[in-house]
């Protein structure tokens, strides 16, 4: 047997290497061990402890729900800007289109041209015919709506006079 050392407090023993070297505890100790482990183990309230797991289950799912949610209406809103875009870009083609068929019209024809059913026809009074002369000709009025500012539309329109002017 390698040379022990005991400490000087009457503590375990060590070996030359520092090792502790426990010598086989009484069956006495060895009860109390094991009571204090069972008294430790009696303290564990393993319902209380399931609920908790239960609870937390339930909401790692409501979390997950949330994400699949969250992931769903990214994927919603990307299909929603990839049909705005393609929108404008019909729109555009058919502006194009319609100026060069039609290189003096009015925003109202091609409103009318592009949604007819925001059409309302009505009668546009000039000058001649407010005189008694029979010079009145068909215009379109169109949806209110047509002319709001940030319209897409009107500024299409906008845009491509824009691009008139400096062309």
């Amino acid at each position: 047997r390698a040379a022990c050392y005991r400490q000087e407090d009457g503590g375990d023993e060590y070996n030359a290497e520092g090792q502790n070297e426990q010598q086989p505890q009484p069956q006495a100790q060895l009860s109390q061990r094991l009571q204090f482990l069972s008294s430790k183990l009696q303290q564990i309230n393993l319902p209380r402890l399931i609920d908790q797991m239960e609870r937390d289950q339930e909401v790692a799912d409501h979390l997950n729900f949330i994400n699949e949610e969250t992931a769903q209406e990214v994927e919603h809103k990307r299909m929603v800007r990839e049909a705005e875009a393609m929108s404008m870009d019909i729109m555009k083609q058919h502006l194009e289109e319609y100026l060069r068929a039609y290189p003096r019209s009015t925003y109202e024809s091609w409103i009318g041209a592009l949604h007819p059913d925001n059409i309302v026809e009505g009668k546009l009074v000039d000058d001649a015919a407010a005189a008694g002369g029979t010079t009145g000709s068909t215009t379109m009025e169109i949806d209110h709506r047509f002319y709001v500012e940030d319209s897409d539309h009107r500024r299409l329109w906008n845009d491509s006079l824009s691009e008139q002017n400096d062309g």
